[in-house]
């Protein structure tokens, strides 16, 4: 079940106006530029639904909202994906792949820093 993250008004605007460029490059047959120009928007996305989190109430319950947040965004990215990409002729799964794995980079890193300030010892 996903949890909505309330991206807000903005943020479907930005997401619904990036739509007609990525359409306009699959059916020109460019699809790695569709790919490329459709993740980096997805990308934005993603950094800026996160950055709305704040730091409030006990760790836990940041915690579990910054990772709702982040995994329920990353599987709607990926129906949006499937759901504009199927009907291509070439497998742009990998390029999705690779994308989750470098924003779950971006995320443990931020993740880490919040979580575990500077100069914290663990143990």
């Amino acid at each position: 079940m996903l949890v909505d993250v309330n991206m807000g008004a903005g943020m479907y605007a930005y997401g619904k106006a990036s739509k007609k460029p990525v359409k306009h490059l699959i059916m020109l047959d460019k699809v790695i530029q569709a790919t490329a120009l459709f993740l980096r928007n997805k990308s934005l996305t993603l950094k800026m639904t996160l950055r709305r989190i704040k730091m409030e109430g006990t760790m836990t319950l940041y915690i579990r909202k910054l990772s709702q947040a982040f995994f329920n965004t990353v599987a709607v990215v990926g129906v949006e994906f499937q759901s504009v990409f199927s009907a291509t002729n070439t497998s742009c799964l990998p390029a999705y792949v690779s994308w989750v794995e470098s924003e779950l980079c971006i995320f443990t890193e931020m993740f880490s820093r919040q979580v575990f300030p500077q100069g914290s010892v663990l143990g």
